[in-house]
Parts: structure tokens; C-alpha cells; sequence
């Protein structure tokens, strides 16, 4: 059900600027960081054990962890993670589609690629569990940010 809900939320809604696209993204990292730290300080829990018990399992991906640990045999991934990087890949594709061109989809793909293997490298480290988004989205907006504005 998150997979077909997260391709759905894509087709559905569509971003029409650059600005639009970072503001999205800036806001959803705000709002995970205040939420990441409250959790952390006030629970005592990891953040994405209180998300999955919260709201059990349609809004989450479940993969399996490729090393066997204590009490963590899944990595469970809100669709949020993936949905609005996901519109701001979408948004840069069909800007590229209008230029002729796929510079900025594949730089916004390859630093949204290198931010999450960072949060995976991160997560195994860690003993509480960090926001997915706390790390790869600073990261596709910062690269994308500085490509653009050298390129313009």
C-alpha cells in the first residue's frame, strides 16, 4: 500500500519551480529535525521505532537490513522520505524534458543516491536511528542549489 500511495501522491502533484521544489524539501527537513530530536530527548526511543508504532505500517517501506543486528531486521522507510524527494526529481526531470537536456535530473539523482548510501553508513553506526531525511535531502538540495546557480 506505500508503494502504490507514493506513486500515486507523484503523479497527482506537480511542483512548478525550483523554489518550490526547495521549500518543500526545507520544510519537510524542519519538520523532521524538530521531530527527530524531540523524539530522541523526551522519549528516550529511536525516531523510527515511535513513527512505526504511531503509524503502523501503510505509510512505511520495509526492506531488509543487510547485516543481521540485535532487535533490527528491517529498515523501515516513511513514504514522506521518498515522496518529496521524489516530486523534486520528477519536477527537475520535466525540466530537463523542456530544455532538451538530463543535467539536472541525473545530478539531483546522483546526490539524492549519495545522501541516502551517507544515511545508511550513518544509521549502521548509531545507536538511535536518525531521519532519513536529516541527511539525504541536505544534501540533493545543496548540490542541485550549487549546480544551478554555476550553470545559470
Amino acid at each position: 500500500m506505500a508503494v502504490c500511495s507514493t506513486v500515486a501522491l507523484m503523479k497527482l502533484m506537480k511542483i512548478k519551480s525550483l523554489s518550490i521544489a526547495i521549500n518543500l524539501l526545507a520544510s519537510l527537513l524542519v519538520l523532521e529535525i524538530i521531530v527527530g530530536i524531540f523524539v530522541h530527548y523526551v522519549f528516550k526511543i529511536s525516531y523510527n521505532n515511535y513513527i512505526i508504532n504511531l503509524f503502523q505500517n501503510p505509510v512505511m517501506l520495509v526492506m531488509p537490513s543487510i547485516t543481521k543486528e540485535l532487535y533490527r531486521r528491517c529498515a523501515w522507510l516513511p513514504i514522506t522520505a521518498i515522496l518529496f524527494p521524489g516530486l523534486v526529481l520528477s519536477y527537475l526531470r520535466r525540466f530537463d524534458k523542456t530544455r532538451g537536456t538530463y543535467l539536472y535530473f541525473i545530478i539531483g539523482l546522483i546526490s539524492f543516491y549519495a545522501g541516502s548510501v551517507l544515511w545508511m553508513v550513518i544509521d549502521l553506526e548509531t545507536v538511535h536511528s536518525l531521519p532519513f531525511a536529516i541527511i539525504s535531502e541536505p544534501i540533493t538540495i545543496v548540490i542541485v542549489l550549487i549546480y544551478s546557480t554555476r550553470r545559470n
